[in-house]
């Protein structure tokens, strides 16, 4: 599970995805406060907090069932190359959960995670 502060900070910037938490929050699910990342039981508790989905989670909230193959993958990342402007860097996502928020990102909400925010596709 990515508890990174990048990770942390995408989560922290998806409003969407923040906006979910109560419908598909689990017993055991990842929280950030401030600097620290917690694991409990009690959602009422964390009023405030940044949920951290797992990359279960995110999978759930592509409409259409997708495989994580390399097709999926492949497809995917070729197309963000294509959408986002030549004077941005390629992100590099460091874990699975980064590139899942990001692929649920683009696909249900039309966002670029591009110099650390969420920015609409034009």
């Amino acid at each position: 599970m990515d508890t990174s502060e990048t990770y942390v900070k995408m989560c922290e910037k998806a409003g969407e995805i923040q906006e979910q938490r109560r419908d598909i929050w689990e017993t055991g699910d990842f929280f950030s406060r401030g600097l620290g990342v917690e694991v409990h039981c009690d959602y009422d508790a964390f009023e405030g907090c940044t949920w951290l989905p797992r990359q279960d989670q995110l999978q759930e909230m592509i409409p259409l069932k997708m495989s994580a193959s390399w097709l999926f993958l492949d497809a995917f990342i070729r197309d963000y190359m294509e959408t986002i402007d030549e004077s941005y860097d390629f992100p590099s996502w460091d874990s699975w959960e980064q590139l899942w928020l990001a692929f649920v990102m683009k696909e249900c909400y039309n966002k670029l995670w591009v110099n650390e925010e969420w920015e609409t596709i034009k």
